[in-house]
Parts: structure tokens; sequence; C-alpha cells
């Protein structure tokens, strides 16, 4: 008895190039995926965009409030804004140090020029506004 041949199916090679100096984030995620489910998963990924969402690609519809994907371009201007503020957060107190230094170094020079400065302690409130006020604080719940 003869084997019967198996028909191979039609097929078409979908093939695109990845830079490693623009693309390296798409190489980095192709080469995570296990060698023998990369078709299977672009398969997923283009049916998914061409049906307009992110969920199961099988079904036609979307049923489910699914998140919406960020852009690439998006993260990576996320991910920019917050290491600048995280470095301006880091300078902040040598920052205001300076500026500290620099009004403290601006007093000598404000007395000599004519402004009041007063070489006895004053007390900034009086003794009755200050029982007032610590008897109130007394009563607060914090």
């Amino acid at each position: 008895m003869a084997k019967r041949r198996k028909t191979r199916r039609q097929h078409k090679l979908i093939a695109f190039k990845a830079f490693d100096d623009t693309d390296q984030d798409i190489l980095d995620w192709w080469e995570g995926i296990e060698e023998g489910e990369r078709s299977s998963t672009i398969r997923e990924l283009i049916r998914e965009h061409l049906n307009g969402h992110s969920g199961n690609h099988r079904c036609s519809q979307k049923t489910v409030s699914e998140p919406e994907v960020v852009p690439m371009m998006e993260l990576a201007r996320v991910r920019d804004d917050t290491t600048w503020i995280r470095e301006a957060l880091h300078d902040m107190p040598a920052y205001l140090e300076q500026v500290i230094q620099t009004v403290a170094a601006m007093q000598p020079a404000m007395a000599t020029a004519g402004g009041v400065i007063s070489l006895q302690p004053e007390p900034a409130l009086s003794t009755q506004i200050r029982t007032e006020r610590e008897a109130n604080m007394r009563k607060k719940t914090w």
C-alpha cells in the first residue's frame, strides 16, 4: 500500500528588518519569545490590531473594558520626565542651602546700609498670645 503524501499548506513569508540602534526594544521582546512560538505570537498581535482591540483575538466585538496600550514614545517621555524629577529632587537640598547662604550673606550688608536690625532678642509674640495659642493647640486633635 502506497503512503499518501501530505499536502503542504500554501503560505507567504512576511518579514521585516529590526535595527540595533532604533529597534532595540523590539529585538529584546523578540528574543524573549520562545522559538517555535514567535510566528503564532506575531499572528495574534496582528489579528488583535486588525480587530481593533488588545484582548482575546478570537472575539469579534470588544465586550470587556480593557486598558489602552500606551505608545512607546509616551512611555519614553514619562521615563525621561521621571528621571528629570528625580534628579531635581536630589539636587534640591544643595540648591536650598546655597539660597540660604546667599540670603544670610546679605543680612550684614542690609545692617550697614541703614536697615533696622535689633541685637536684643524680642519675643515674636506677647506672653498672653503665646499662651492662648498653646491652649488652642492642646485642644486640637490631629
